[in-house]
């Protein structure tokens, strides 16, 4: 069901659902779709032509909203989002490349699950145990080392250790006030 949310904006295009050139407005609307058998609740943005009350959307549109449905999905199923992976990556400070050699997967994965493409339960397990424990990070690097340059390594395991302090220092207080019970 359509219901029309906020105006954001308008803009001069030529409607085709009219066929005249005249302002046409931004709206965006929460939509309930199934996908993937699973009714998704997500954030859409069409136009709106103001002489036939008809909405359509440009292609950019349509990105954007096929990008809002799927990361919607994720966030139903637990997964983790794009934003997220990509935050994820970041805080080691690897290159999407680089992650897919750490971890044995082709060699544009990372990019694919960074955009559009939605991962397998498998391959998200793996990115949250990525996120969770640094010192398995550091372990697969030390596996793959003769991968990566020496620089590139130690880049990374700088950033890995530094992150598992900070995983060190919150186990570490959790375990004191555990024992103060």
């Amino acid at each position: 069901m359509k219901t029309k949310g906020l105006n954001e904006n308008t803009e001069q295009l030529l409607c085709p659902s009219c066929m005249r050139m005249h302002p046409e407005e931004v709206v965006r609307y929460r939509e309930i779709m199934p996908f993937r058998g699973i009714d998704v609740e997500f954030d859409k943005v069409l136009y709106h032509c103001i002489v036939t009350d008809e909405y359509f959307a440009s292609g950019d549109m349509l990105n954007a909203n096929e990008r809002s449905l799927k990361e919607a999905y994720r966030r139903k199923c637990g997964l983790m989002t794009a934003e997220e992976i990509t935050e994820l990556r970041k805080s080691y400070g690897i290159s999407q490349t680089d992650l897919c050699i750490l971890l044995g997967w082709g060699e544009k994965t990372v990019t694919r699950y960074e955009g559009p493409q939605i991962q397998d339960r498998a391959h998200d397990l793996i990115l949250k145990k990525i996120k969770e424990d640094p010192e398995w990070f550091i372990e697969l690097l030390e596996a793959s080392r003769s991968k990566f340059s020496e620089r590139a390594y130690n880049k990374y395991l700088s950033n890995a250790r530094k992150l598992y302090s900070k995983a060190y220092k919150q186990y570490a207080n959790k375990a004191e006030r555990a024992l103060a019970i």
